[in-house]
């Protein structure tokens, strides 16, 4: 079918999207109003798919322009935290610098992100057996953020993974669990390596890629290999890991795994 236009489908979608992102492309459909999905009084625009099928299907069109949504604010999240981390590596530079943009009023205002909300889907129309727990779940994040933040202006103390710093732990233990680099890293390594008929081989791949590029004793690296093979149940395979982790002294990561608990080295 011949694209027509290339447009975004909402304002939200234009507002959080980077400019990378604005070349998908959208189709107009000159379809019967009876053909076309109603939402939002947005039925113009529908987004390219190809199955011609799907085309017409409310929810998929919702489920799409959320996704859209989610991609953007990703994307405005990771960006801006890259602005802040650039901009506390100048100010533990050049302190005195920040201090005089500070007074100038030239300062970083980090945008606020509303979190779009999941769409409604009725999952038992199209044969799927949703458990009920799930369909009653509530986003817990928000409460989640706000008992961190808490914690941190009453103690005074960097907290890092729930825990408070500690300089008598092993460094493993005050690191986060994915820096923004092993973060891009793996959804690098997440593109490049599609989904196989056999999902260990793919992790095998990730894992492999992951070991070339991050330092080979990073003790965290080597939990998160465990962990896969865990998941797994390559058991085996997952103590050889833990036993290693546990050499390079990062114990307290493995207490994080049940099957260190009961590995025999």
């Amino acid at each position: 079918m011949k694209v027509l236009e290339k447009k975004l489908v909402v304002e939200e979608v234009e507002q959080v999207l980077d400019p990378e992102c604005a070349n998908i492309e959208y189709s107009y459909i000159p379809s019967p109003t009876s053909m076309v999905p109603t939402f939002d009084n947005l039925t113009e625009y529908l987004f390219e798919t190809e199955n011609v099928a799907l085309k017409n299907y409310t929810d998929y069109y919702k489920l799409l322009r959320t996704l859209s949504i989610l991609e953007g604010q990703r994307n405005l999240v990771v960006s801006t935290l890259e602005k802040l981390s650039e901009l506390l590596e100048n100010s533990q530079k050049n302190p005195l610098e920040q201090v005089d943009l500070l007074k100038k009023g030239e300062f970083f205002s980090p945008p606020r992100v509303e979190i779009t909300e999941l769409p409604v889907v009725d999952w038992f129309k199209y044969g799927v057996n949703v458990p009920e727990f799930i369909l009653k779940a509530k986003p817990t994040f928000s409460q989640n953020s706000q008992n961190d933040t808490q914690i941190k202006i009453i103690t005074g103390k960097m907290v890092v993974r729930g825990r408070i710093f500690d300089e008598s732990k092993p460094v493993t233990f005050n690191q986060v669990l994915l820096f923004l680099k092993e973060q891009r890293l793996l959804e690098e390594l997440l593109e490049k390596f599609p989904p196989e008929p056999i999902e260990y081989q793919r992790c095998k791949k990730i894992a492999a890629a992951r070991a070339a590029v991050l330092r080979p004793n990073d003790s965290r690296m080597v939990v998160a290999l465990g962990d896969i093979y865990e998941k797994l149940e390559l058991y085996d395979e997952a103590a050889k890991c833990y036993w290693k982790a546990r050499c390079l002294g990062d114990i307290e990561a493995i207490s994080l795994h049940n099957l260190a608990r009961f590995a025999v080295f």
